[in-house]
This record gives C-alpha cells, structure tokens and sequence, in this order.
C-alpha cells in the first residue's frame, strides 16, 4: 500500500468540504509513494474521497484501465461521524458534529454509495469491481 496512505491523488476537488482537505501529497508523484515497496508487487491505494468526486473514476481509468477497484462500505452515519473527528485533525471545523453537518450540507451525499459506485461502473468493466460492507 502507498506510504502514505490516503494520498487523494486522483482528486480533482472535493465538493461541499473544506479546501485543506486535498493537501499533503495530492497530485505529487504516485511512484515514490510506492518506493518501499519490492519490485513485481501489487500496488494498491485507497482514498474514501474518490468515490465522492466525479471525475476519479476517468482519472484512475485514463491511469490504469485494468486496475482493480475494491469499494468497502461502512454504515454511512459511521462514516461521517469518523470523517468529522478526522478532518477536524487537519483543518478547522464546527465544534460538534451537528454544526459540522450544517456547515457542510452536501456532506450526507457521500453516504449515498449506489450513486457513487454506479459513476465508476460506467468506466470500468464489472469484472473489475468488487465491494464489501464493514460492520465496524
């Protein structure tokens, strides 16, 4: 997996979220987030914030068309709530979870996965996709 890991590097934007969040490694080189890792492995990376953004899946296609794409869902409320603590991390955000909500009302979009997956699958073929569910 890359180090580090979460580099958003097929963002284009993050729509409804505070502009701190596509910092750090996004749109630097992809090979040397993969230095450590030994000659003739698989490389993989995972970024929530892809699914999201509507343009990734050309970028990744365009990248790499016979890449392999794995979705893992959580419960979105999970989701969100776990988002929250971790860009309040990284950036300025409401001081609770309901400010954050309203200061960030497109956010609940991200929890709508069927919509987001079905934006992918018009690039990549079927076969090339697989998905799960999280219960943590």
């Amino acid at each position: 997996m890359s180090e580090p890991k979460e580099l958003n590097y097929f963002c284009e934007k993050k729509s409804g979220l505070p502009s701190a969040l596509l910092t750090g490694s996004a749109r630097n080189g992809l090979s040397e987030r993969f230095a450590h890792c030994e000659p003739g492995n698989r490389l993989g990376e995972f970024s929530p914030s892809y699914l999201c953004d509507a343009r990734c899946p050309e970028l990744i296609f365009q990248h790499n068309p016979k890449c392999r794409l794995i979705f893992s869902f959580r419960h979105p409320v999970e989701a969100l709530v776990s988002f929250y603590h971790q860009i309040g991390r990284e950036a300025p955000v409401a001081n609770t979870f309901a400010g954050f909500l309203r200061d960030q009302p497109n956010i609940c979009r991200t929890g709508l996965y069927h919509h987001h997956v079905q934006a992918f699958l018009r690039v990549f073929h079927a076969s090339n996709v697989c998905s799960c569910c999280s219960t943590t």
